[in-house]
């Protein structure tokens, strides 16, 4: 726990057996703006931003290991801003927020946020190693118009003498929840760097409004496993700034 925020750092912690739900009979419910009574209850799963106007509320997190299924005892705070997570491949997490106001109940604004996410790992393959560094780094955003430059890279150096393979790469997820229309272009100076964009709800790219938009790296860096399937040393390296522009079209 950092802050007001709730999150789990390469997660290390101890798991509760037999544990069919995180929090048994609480209704789950989606992002949006959120009124609930006093001494309420409501989940969510995912990680999420949380915004009210000096609303007393707390929130219990339990991570899930998606590979057990078993939950982490409840961490709670008192008005987080954030319940996060930074392993999203093994884990996931599930919030149950409570209302603590004595007579005017909550009203919370909630918005689904992809984590950033930075793991570095070593592992011995073969009489190989492979070194990995790696990141995912996330943008959140409240403005109609604007543009972000995404520097996306990943490299492939693999040294034939020493047997050690060092993998490095960073990529961004930008999240945008200003509800005007927009219009969202975006370009990239790699033909296997590619931004996809999703809008909320369903719409074009020159009529949207909410969206997220996430770098990938589409090369397979073939040519550098058949090097070392040769015995040869190779490096490989595929960057771009990829420009994400966006521009306010009109009002919701």
């Amino acid at each position: 726990m950092l802050l007001n925020s709730l999150a789990f750092n390469r997660i290390k912690a101890s798991y509760s057996s037999n544990t069919d739900d995180a929090f048994p009979n609480c209704d789950y419910i989606t992002p949006g703006f959120i009124v609930m009574k006093s001494g309420e209850s409501k989940c969510i799963n995912n990680t999420f931003f949380i915004a009210s106007n000096n609303t007393n509320y707390n929130v219990e997190a339990r991570y899930e290991n998606l590979h057990s299924h078993k939950f982490t005892e409840a961490i709670k705070a008192n008005r987080p801003f954030a319940v996060s997570i930074n392993d999203t491949d093994d884990h996931d997490v599930h919030s149950k927020i409570t209302c603590l106001e004595e007579n005017k109940g909550c009203k919370f604004q909630i918005v689904y946020v992809v984590a950033s996410e930075i793991w570095n790992d070593t592992e011995i393959d073969g009489g190989k190693t492979n070194i990995y560094n790696n990141s995912i780094l996330s943008y959140f955003s409240t403005k109609s118009n604007g543009s972000q430059y995404l520097h996306t890279i990943e490299v492939w150096d693999y040294n034939h003498n020493t047997k050690e393979a060092s993998i490095s790469s960073q990529r961004f997820v930008y999240t945008n929840i200003d509800p005007s229309i927009k219009k969202i272009t975006n370009t990239s100076t790699h033909p296997n760097i590619t931004l996809e964009v999703t809008v909320f709800p369903e719409r074009s790219l020159s009529n949207a409004t909410s969206f997220k938009a996430e770098t990938f790296i589409l090369d397979r860096f073939r040519d550098v496993a058949n090097a070392i399937k040769q015995g040869k040393s190779a490096k490989k390296i595929v960057e771009s700034n990829v420009l994400l522009e966006f521009e306010k079209i009109g009002d919701p």
